[in-house]
């Protein structure tokens, strides 16, 4: 067992270890990071489509309108095209989260995850996740509309209570994904307030930890990105070349990004997995998630 997380320098190094804990999840079930890198794949071909539809209806309303006065042409359909995007892709992103969590979970529960056995798992709850995600993407469209049109005090409130929702919602997916009876959105959310006061420290700093792990990640890569091409500009490299890097580039930043979303969702999984059930997965410490609750609060799961 590790060292007791309490003695390692607070908050922020609990946030480290259970990086790295995630890390051996991702190491024994190495396929859970290719349902992250489909949701991409689909979240790409959704965004291409949509720009394709909404050259067509450029175009479309072009020729339909070629006596009309320029400017004249109405928003409403790149507005309602934008809005199915978002709906889209909130219920992709939504929908393979839940997977990747459904597959971590079984693996927590002794089991031998696979992608095929993780998105079925998620399948059974393909409606609950779609209200939910409907729920998540009309709240984030009115808070964008408030933000666009409030003054900055105005803005700043309603950029603080986005985030208080975000929050509020951190253990919604796990929830509705792992639960035996179908759970409806506005349940879910007062679910994952209930697993929050639980873990609440463990919850937000894992997310923190995670994230400052990944921000100098990408800072180095950036670097590193930087670095080479002051010696390919150096070197006069061909320009093929520099294109061929340029794409390999974009390919490792979407990695890491696909990377850091994996392991995000399996330290919310573990965290999910530790407040309702009283156990730490094997790859975590009993005793690093053991401080996330106050004695009052542990005796209830540890009665």
């Amino acid at each position: 067992m590790e060292p007791t997380a309490t003695n390692q320098g607070g908050k922020l190094s609990r946030g480290w270890a259970i990086t790295k804990s995630s890390w051996r999840v991702l190491v024994l079930d190495k396929e859970l990071m290719t349902l992250p890198i489909i949701s991409l794949l689909v979240s790409i071909a959704t965004v291409v489509s949509v720009v394709v539809l909404a050259i067509a209806a450029l175009v479309g309303f072009d020729n339909l309108s070629v006596h009309a006065s320029p400017g004249s042409m109405p928003n409403w359909p790149l507005l309602v095209l934008g809005i199915f995007l978002y709906i889209v892709l909130t219920i992709v992103g939504n929908f393979f989260s839940g997977a990747l969590i459904y597959g971590a979970t079984e693996r927590f529960r002794g089991g031998d995850p696979t992608v095929a056995s993780s998105i079925a798992g998620v399948k059974r709850k393909f409606r609950p996740l779609v209200a939910f995600s409907l729920m998540m993407a009309t709240v984030g469209l009115a808070l964008q509309i408030l933000e666009d049109r409030l003054p900055f005090a105005g803005q700043v409130i309603a950029w603080i209570g986005g985030a208080a929702w975000s929050i509020a919602n951190l253990f919604a997916i796990p929830i509705i994904v792992l639960s035996e009876e179908n759970v409806r959105p506005l349940q879910a959310t007062k679910g994952s307030i209930q697993v929050i006061r639980k873990v609440w420290g463990e919850g937000v700093i894992a997310q923190i930890g995670i994230g400052v792990v990944g921000f100098l990640g990408i800072l180095a890569y950036f670097a590193a990105i930087a670095f080479v091409a002051i010696i390919g500009s150096v070197l006069h490299v061909p320009s093929f070349i520099g294109v061929a890097a340029l794409i390999l580039a974009v390919i490792g930043f979407l990695g890491l990004i696909v990377l850091l979303t994996t392991l995000s969702s399996i330290a919310k999984a573990a965290l999910y997995y530790f407040a309702t059930t009283g156990k730490a997965p094997e790859t975590f410490n009993q005793e690093l998630l053991r401080t996330a609750m106050t004695p009052k609060k542990a005796r209830k799961i540890f009665a």
